[in-house]
């Protein structure tokens, strides 16, 4: 009855769009399995406690607070999510929030995390150093936070992760990130990955395993202060889609792909186009037999004064604008 009561209560504050706060900290919620969508789209809420919520047999938390544009803070002191497989989508375009501390949530039985911070405007600080994500497959969208400059990622199990699609889409700010102790040997997706970490200096991924990845389309795309990167030990031979990898990375001066198998790639389009201060690349390792289209491949790439393409077959692929708006001194080893 309890259950029901709550229930009704809450799509009445879906209606109830003047209402600003709430406090539900005497509710008993012992019985209750799923808290899906249960405060989604209440846009005009500011603060919401449910700190003293017994939630240790929900195991279903996907969208619970998302859409919630007002919400500044929320209360969740006491959340046991120990039974929770689902928070996908949960705190999704909360674009109020500044703050989140999730240090006492217990992931260890979550499997999807897809969108779980996307779209949070204003967040400036979140905590989830203590996260177990050993059984997580889902990582799609998970940050897309605007404003946040750190993340340290460290303590992160990934090994069972399979998506990481456009999984820090959009980190503008993001200055620094630690991604060591990934583990990505069963991930087939990071196509957006990093598209648009538009303040990002330095990224470090040699601890990445990219044996199973067939793409990685845009990954780097629009990362305009991106400086360095290590990828020397990426297994590229199951990739097929590696369009638009580094387009717009104006300040990259160099990239070591002298590992990249490209045998199963199908498309280069704009891979490198708008790489601005890159002076010399070496894709003597590139094999380009089922590549179909090359189209803007190396297109204004005005800094570039060498270039290995030796094993490249351009038979059977479009070529628009390859070398169009590169330098008129670029030499071409062929």
């Amino acid at each position: 009855m309890i259950l029901k009561i709550l229930n009704q209560l809450i799509q009445c504050l879906k209606i109830e769009i003047s209402l600003k706060n709430l406090d539900l900290s005497n509710f008993k919620t012992s019985n209750l399995k799923y808290m899906q969508d249960m405060f989604s789209y209440c846009h005009s809420l500011q603060k919401l406690n449910i700190s003293d919520f017994d939630t240790s047999k929900v195991f279903n938390m996907s969208g619970l607070f998302s859409n919630c544009n007002s919400l500044a803070e929320i209360i969740l002191i006491n959340f046991n999510t120990s039974n929770v497989k689902d928070m996908g989508y949960m705190f999704q375009a909360c674009h109020s929030l500044k703050k989140l501390d999730l240090s006492n949530f217990d992931t260890s039985k979550v499997e999807n995390m897809k969108f779980m911070f996307c779209a949070l405007e204003s967040l400036i600080e979140l905590k989830i150093s203590n996260f177990n994500t050993t059984n997580v497959k889902n990582m799609e969208y998970m940050f897309v936070i605007k404003l946040i400059e750190y993340l340290d990622l460290s303590n992160f199990n990934t090994i069972n992760v399979e998506n990481m699609d456009s999984m820090f889409h959009s980190c503008e700010s993001l200055k620094e990130i630690k991604l060591s102790n990934f583990q990505t040997t069963n991930v087939n997706n990071m196509e957006y990955m990093f598209h648009s970490c538009k303040s990002l200096e330095i990224l470090d991924l040699t601890s990445f395993n990219t044996s199973n990845v067939l793409t990685m389309k845009a990954m780097f795309f629009k990362c305009f202060s991106l400086k360095y990167i290590k990828i020397s030990n990426f297994n590229t031979a199951k990739v097929k889609d590696m369009s638009y990898m580094f387009s717009d990375c104006s300040s990259l001066k160099e990239l070591n792909m002298k590992n990249f198998n490209t045998s199963n790639v199908e498309t280069l389009e704009s891979m490198f186009d708008g790489a601005h201060s890159l002076i010399s690349l070496d894709l003597s390792s590139f094999k380009t037999k089922n590549v179909r289209n090359m189209n803007k491949t190396f297109y204004r790439c005005y800094s570039l004064k060498t270039l290995d393409i030796s094993n490249f077959v351009f038979k059977e692929t479009t070529i628009e604008g390859i070398f169009e708006y590169t330098s008129p001194y670029l030499k071409i080893t062929r």
